[in-house]
């Protein structure tokens, strides 16, 4: 969260604070209504912009456990990116057609695309764990 135009005031560390708070209750509601089990949040190389990113995670890492004791699994991109499609570094274009035409959903955005390679990801993870623990 940070100023649209340079002429706005600055953004407060306090609404910074709140607007994380508001994205982990939607998350958290989200999650609880819909009787989710497994959250993966995807694993970002620390620069600046991934900070912000980064702090984000962790207080849903921290909401998610508190509220349903969810415990949310740091999916790292490049594995992820090479399991469903491949290839570890993709074109944003590129997830998005591989997502499209390999998992069947019909992502609008890249970053939508990025959310359903985390979910595949983690899910088809979640299966072998279990069928190993079935053997």
């Amino acid at each position: 969260l940070t100023r649209q135009h340079k002429g706005d005031q600055p953004v407060t560390e306090a609404q910074r604070i709140e607007r994380m708070l508001g994205i982990a209750n939607d998350v958290v509601g989200i999650t609880k209504n819909w009787k989710i089990r497994y959250v993966g949040i995807r694993g970002h190389a620390m620069n600046a912009a991934a900070y912000q990113v980064g702090e984000v995670s962790g207080v849903l890492k921290t909401q998610l456990y508190l509220a349903l004791k969810i415990v949310s699994e740091v999916v790292p991109s490049i594995p992820a990116h090479k399991h469903v499609m491949g290839q570890g570094r993709p074109a944003g274009h590129e997830v998005v057609r591989a997502v499209r035409d390999g998992l069947g959903y019909d992502a609008k955005t890249p970053t939508e695309a990025e959310a359903a390679i985390v979910a595949r990801y983690l899910f088809d993870k979640k299966v072998a764990e279990q069928k190993e623990v079935a053997r």
